[in-house]
């Protein structure tokens, strides 16, 4: 028997676990003297939330493994698996030992906690911007977290929704819309009333939940727009250069200070701006080492009404852009 293997420090532990084995010569026979069990365990709870897999961690093939789950039920091995009959918080014992003649035992007690609630159950979470222009396109955004795949999702897009051309066909459908996760739509002015976008998934095993955000929608608002001033050579913006961003707003009254200004440049760089720089930011872009590269830069805009976002590509110049190591400007500089 291996009594001094050393996986994940499980058995061979310096400071706590580790007696030294040796022999005894009693009426002359050898008697070995044994070293203490150890081992660890984790848990995972089902997705139908009381369906539970255990799994110990063992470096000896020899330890044996005994099992009591809270419920009066009992197991052995290293990988059990319990269906837990009802909710409650249950006391789970894992006991460790090694055959006769060694008498020496590890215990490991965790408590778990089953509930129609479990952590695999259906959560849903809802994004998108809530403050917006009129007729101004929104991308809204449902996030699945647990249930079980596949999912359905079914959209109310409230009273201000513009299913066809905006304003003129802003007669929202008296049901929910079956879609995916991802929902595009434009809305009519509410006047600076609330207007609340909901969407609620299910799941295949008929679980469901339910999520909403309100927006407002201001009458006489452009969307938001993104302008850029950098040195442009051919199309692209050449790297290693101060690119400047400004947001563009219309009417300038469409935000409330205070105001945040939230910059993704989609190169992993981010900047925010809160009101002091009235939302310019000032970035360069290192050598693409492929060749030209698109950017996808973002903005989004908060007051305490709520956000507007724009989103701009923009195209950064590579190596190959370049003619002995100097760039060539084909237009200058100006707006992007």
């Amino acid at each position: 028997m291996n009594r001094f293997c050393n996986k994940s420090n499980l058995c061979f532990l310096s400071s706590v676990y580790l007696v030294v084995a040796f022999f005894l010569l009693k009426n002359g026979s050898l008697i070995a003297q044994c070293m203490p069990p150890y081992s660890q365990f984790t848990y995972n709870i089902q997705p139908d939330g009381f369906t539970v897999v255990f799994n110990a961690e063992s470096c000896d093939p020899d330890q044996i493994f005994n099992w009591s789950f809270g419920d009066g039920a009992i197991d052995e091995g290293t990988t059990p698996t319990h269906i837990y009959s009802e909710e409650g918080t249950y006391v789970v014992t894992m006991t460790v030992s090694y055959p006769s003649p060694c008498t020496l035992t590890y215990t490991q007690t965790e408590t778990i906690v089953i509930n129609s609630v479990s952590p695999s159950s259906l959560w849903l979470e809802l994004s998108g911007p809530t403050l917006l222009g009129e007729c101004q396109q929104a991308i809204f955004n449902a996030n699945v977290i647990g249930g079980q795949p596949p999912y359905r999702f079914k959209w109310d897009l409230g009273s201000a929704y513009c299913p066809s051309d905006c304003p003129t066909g802003c007669s929202p459908p008296s049901q929910p819309i079956d879609g995916g996760p991802t929902f595009t739509a434009s809305f009519q002015g509410t006047g600076g009333y609330g207007n609340n976008v909901c969407v609620e998934v299910f799941d295949a095993i008929g679980n469901s939940d339910y999520k909403c955000l309100e927006i407002k929608v201001k009458d006489f608002i452009y969307p938001l727009e993104i302008n850029l001033n950098g040195t442009n050579s051919g199309g692209c913006y050449i790297p290693n250069s101060n690119i400047v961003f400004l947001p563009d707003i219309d009417p300038l009254t469409a935000f409330e200070y205070p105001i945040i200004y939230e910059w993704d440049f989609g190169d992993g760089n981010t900047f925010i701006d809160n009101f002091d720089g009235g939302g310019v930011a000032i970035h360069q872009y290192a050598t693409p080492s492929n060749g030209n590269t698109p950017y996808i830069v973002k903005l989004k805009v908060s007051d305490l009404n709520g956000s507007m976002q724009a989103t701009k590509d923009i195209v950064v110049c590579g190596d190959g852009n370049s003619s002995g190591g100097e760039w060539t400007l084909s237009n200058g500089t100006g707006w992007g």
